[in-house]
């Protein structure tokens, strides 16, 4: 919905309109002057002064056709008296005489005057061939279709009447070191005056009904050329305002009949606006400009947030993807060491039976050292039996259960440890066993093998003796291995239960990841929607609070200044002396229609 802005017109002023209009009506057949002209003489006869307090002032009287056209121009005009025997001035008139004296005057270049002085304000007026600064088009409706005027006259319907007004002045006037092109600010107050007996239902549109006495008078007020100079379809938050340039009232007629219309402009309507108080408006826009200065900062600052919540999330996705595969890795060393907490459970039971064996071979032995060759090659044989299969049973166990163990390897291979993790749990595995299994047991084996060779060979005797030797040892060495099983055994559970904790804790620091993941995934959406936010608010928002309500605003008040300035510049019509002050109105009167 369009905005229209109050104008700023003063009571008086529109009560100014309506007593020249019917003043003018009064005297509509009078044909020298109108008698608002007779009005204005008669308040100005007082000596060494002017309407307004200025040197000169002057009133344009303009008859119009009923559709608005000029056809004759008068302009009225008073001197203020001063020192000295004459009063310069200007004036760019034919017919030119004194209204209210008898003083004199001579013509000079361009347009100069030179009148006797006798201490009194000259009143005179001319006639003038110059178009008005503003010019009005009055256009008639009836039940909607245009209708020329005289073919009006006597209709009965809905009639319309529209005023178009069009500002022909270009100023250009310097604010603050820069120039601008602006019109003058005339103010129209159009008056027309409607008989109670024919119209009624009556609307204006721009302007106000009155009832006077029997008739209605409507009052129409527009400032045409305003809105171009302040250029507020380039400010946003004013695009859609609307300052009228045009008056339209609409009645129910009977007998369509129309005395005049008279339409008053000048030029000072904005004089009284302190435009002084508008620099509070200027501070704001520079306050206005520092906001979307910030606004960019806040961007940058947002940008690099999401840049960085980028980098960590990119960052911590490569950590999640470690820790589950530490999670899998731990998991999988659990199992093979469960598996070689079995073997070594078997390499116990085997080292024990080895430790039996030889204690029954060392009983053998000894029997064999106390009886025949016969019991000795029976007991020998029982010896080789029995011997057999437990250090077979023992070889097995010891190769296929320990050193080339698959789950074992495996596990360590699959928990993604490092060299120096890898040498630590075969170290712990291994150091035990290694020194029993590695190094005495070939002896061992080796002096069972020797002793029993020799013993088949018929080295009996000192044979006998050595077997005997080794086999203590042998017992010795069994006892040593079973006990160092055990602690291998012990070790390898020990290193299982801490497997075991490891997986358990690398699959909760997993499920903690996960959850940490997900948080600076949430973390990254939000940053994301927090720079882009902030983007369109810099780029949007900001942008318009910069342009529109920064420099915008500081444009339409700068362009406001300079239409009142170019409102206060317009000081005469027909001419105004080098170093005079001047004041100057317009009254428009459009001819009658009647049948």
């Amino acid at each position: 919905m369009k905005k229209t802005i109050p104008i700023l017109l003063s009571a008086a002023l529109l009560l100014s309109a309506c007593g020249q209009a019917a003043g003018t009506a009064e005297t509509a057949a009078t044909a020298d002057a109108p008698a608002a002209a007779t009005e204005t003489a008669a308040q100005t006869t007082a000596p060494k002064t002017t309407p307004g307090g200025v040197d000169k002032s002057e009133t344009v009287y303009a008859k119009a056709n009923a559709d608005g056209t000029v056809t004759e121009t008068t302009v009225e005009a008073v001197l203020k008296a001063r020192d000295g025997a004459t009063i310069p001035d200007v004036a760019a008139l034919r017919d030119i005489i004194n209204k209210e004296g008898d003083e004199e005057y001579t013509t000079g270049a361009d347009n100069a005057l030179t009148w006797q002085n006798s201490g009194s304000a000259i009143t005179y007026e001319g006639k003038s061939d110059a178009a008005l600064p503003v010019t009005t088009r009055v256009t008639y409706y009836l039940n909607g279709v245009e209708t020329a005027p005289d073919a009006l006259a006597g209709q009965s319907g809905r009639v319309r009447i529209r005023f178009d007004y069009t500002n022909h002045t270009r100023e250009t006037v310097t604010v603050d070191g820069q120039e601008y092109t602006v019109s003058v600010p005339f103010t129209a107050i159009t008056a027309v005056i409607l008989d109670g007996d024919k119209f009624s239902n009556i609307e204006a549109d721009n302007g106000k009904v009155m009832e006077l006495d029997g008739q209605t008078a409507v009052l129409g007020t527009a400032m045409p050329g305003l809105a171009d100079s302040l250029r507020l379809t380039e400010f946003e938050p004013l695009e859609d305002t609307e300052i009228p340039a045009y008056f339209e009232v609409s009645a129910d007629v009977t007998d369509f009949s129309l005395d005049f219309t008279a339409t008053i402009l000048t030029p000072s309507a904005l004089d009284d606006l302190d435009t002084g108080d508008l620099s509070d408006l200027d501070d704001l826009s520079d306050t206005l400009d520092d906001l979307t200065d910030a606004a960019d900062a806040l961007t940058d600052g947002t940008g690099a947030l999401a840049d960085g919540v980028q980098a960590l999330y990119d960052g911590f996705h490569q950590y999640a993807d470690g820790v589950q595969g530490l999670n899998e890795g731990a998991e999988a060393l659990a199992d093979g060491l469960t598996q070689l907490y079995s073997s070594g459970t078997a390499l116990v039971d085997g080292a024990n039976a080895l430790r039996d064996g030889l204690s029954a071979v060392s009983s053998a032995v000894g029997s064999m050292t106390s009886g025949d060759a016969g019991s000795s090659e029976e007991s020998m044989a029982a010896m080789q039996a029995q011997l057999a299969p437990t250090i077979e049973a023992y070889g097995t166990t010891l190769v296929n259960d320990v050193v080339y163990d698959e789950n074992f390897l495996a596990a360590l291979a699959a928990a993604n440890l490092t060299e120096d993790q890898q040498k630590a749990v075969m170290g712990a595995v291994g150091v035990t066993m290694g020194k029993a299994l590695q190094k005495e047991t070939p002896a061992m084996v080796q002096g069972v093998a020797g002793t029993v060779s020799g013993a088949i060979m018929g080295q009996m005797g000192e044979g006998i003796g050595q077997l005997q030797t080794g086999l203590d040892q042998l017992a010795s060495g069994s006892a040593e291995l079973a006990r160092g099983a055990d602690t291998y055994v012990k070790a390898v559970g020990q290193v299982s239960q801490g497997a075991d904790a490891l997986a358990e804790g690398s699959a909760q620091l997993d499920d903690a990841s996960d959850a940490m993941y997900e948080g600076l995934a949430g973390l990254h959406d939000g940053a994301q929607e927090l720079h882009d936010g902030v983007q369109e608010f810099s780029d949007k928002s900001s942008g318009d609070l910069s342009d529109d309500l920064g420099s915008g605003l500081r444009n339409v008040v700068r362009r406001l200044k300079a239409v009142q300035q170019a409102g206060k510049n317009y000081q005469t019509f027909s001419g105004l002396p080098a170093g005079s002050t001047g004041s100057v109105k317009f009254i428009v009167e459009t001819a009658e229609i009647k049948k």
